[in-house]
This record gives structure tokens, sequence and C-alpha cells, in this order.
């Protein structure tokens, strides 16, 4: 990710996504935490604003425990056939 610039693109993408729900971060974000975090299935993005959260997940792998046919505990295979189906944004209202 950090090869292709894919890292470094990704607050971009998340001020956008908020923006384009009306709504404004209240600071620039960066490729980094808390911002920009890389999980074992792809890239997640928070933003906080006055609300709440909007979380942002590119889920581009899935983790098999205990693969059949593969002498390892755990193996990452490609996650969802198309863009959007690796997509998921949600809302988490504060409390």
């Amino acid at each position: 990710l950090d090869d292709r610039d894919v890292l470094r693109s990704l607050p971009r993408v998340l001020a956008a996504a908020v923006e384009a729900a009306g709504d404004r971060l209240p600071a620039r974000p960066v490729p980094a935490p808390p911002y920009v975090v890389l999980t074992s299935t792809g890239p997640v993005l928070r933003g906080t604003v006055d609300g709440g959260r909007y979380v942002i997940r590119i889920d581009c792998f899935d983790v098999v425990r205990d693969p059949a046919g593969i002498d390892a505990p755990v193996a990452y295979v490609r996650g969802a056939s198309s863009a959007a189906g690796a997509l998921s944004v949600s809302f988490e209202p504060a409390r």
C-alpha cells in the first residue's frame, strides 16, 4: 500500500467521504492512527466529528483459520469480489 501511494491517499478519501455526508473533520487527517489504521483484513479510516465518528472499512482480505490444504494456522485470501462488496461505511453517534 505504501509503495503504490495508496496509504498516503487514504486521508483524502476519508475527508472527501465525511464532506460528502455533510460534515467536516476538525483537523486535517494523516495516514496514521487514529485516522488510518491497517488491519489484517484491510484499511480502516476513522473520522470524528461533533456528532460522532465515521468508520470506513475496506475489507480486501478474509482471514481463514486452519485452512485446508495449507500447512499454516492462518491464511489470507482475497475477500470481496468487487469494490462495493469490500466497502462499508458507518456512523457511530457520540454518547
